[in-house]
């Protein structure tokens, strides 16, 4: 029997199959093509073609085979304990709210404005993000790590951190929460008549 060994190497860790042919051929695909949907995802391939083929004698059992557990795509994030005090949280909606945020990549710069100037954090991951989203009641987007990618590229919102997988919110970023959110006069008038001052 040919037995068919291949390692994938990515930006979430390295992948490793070892079956038949068409079995190693099928997971390098689906691999590939989940990467490939992602905007600005490169994708390492190690050894010839990624498939190394080895003669492996075949031995009968009677047992079901068992697949490779399967690595997860993404880095889960966690919720941060005692992140926001809760003094300070209601100052933390007030601001979110009263900004207007239209979309992801706005309410990721609204949040990393205030978590600087209030907690002084002045970088930021996905735990910081997923746990500002839970607080706010808000729905998390799936793959929070391409939302500050997309700011840092198309809005260059954002840099990277001095860690890997961590962002901070440039004067470009600072500039656009301070005066362009909320987005059209109508919000804007609203924002001003809010009781009470909105943190910097």
């Amino acid at each position: 029997m040919i037995t068919s060994k291949a390692k994938l190497s990515t930006p979430w860790g390295p992948f490793e199959f070892e079956g038949e042919s068409d079995f190693v051929k099928e997971q390098i695909d689906k691999v590939i093509n989940k990467l490939s949907s992602l905007n600005g995802s490169h994708l390492s391939l190690s050894s010839e073609s990624l498939l190394r083929q080895e003669s492996s004698p075949t031995k009968s059992t009677n047992l079901p085979s068992k697949s490779l557990p399967r690595k997860s795509f993404y880095e889960q994030p966690k919720i941060l304990q005692d992140f926001i005090s809760k003094d300070k949280l209601s100052s933390f909606e007030q601001f979110v709210k009263s900004k207007i945020p239209q979309n992801h990549q706005e309410t990721f710069a609204v949040i990393a404005y205030w978590l600087k100037y209030n907690l002084q954090k002045d970088e930021v991951g996905i735990d910081e993000m997923w746990t500002s989203y839970k607080m706010l009641g808000k729905r998390p987007p799936q793959v929070l790590v391409q939302v500050l990618r997309d700011a840092r590229s198309k809005k260059i919102w954002f840099d990277s951190g001095s860690q890997t997988g961590y962002y901070k919110l440039t004067s470009r970023g600072e500039s656009f929460v301070e005066h362009d959110l909320p987005a059209n006069q109508e919000d804007q008038i609203i924002q001003k008549n809010a009781s009470g001052e909105v943190s910097k």
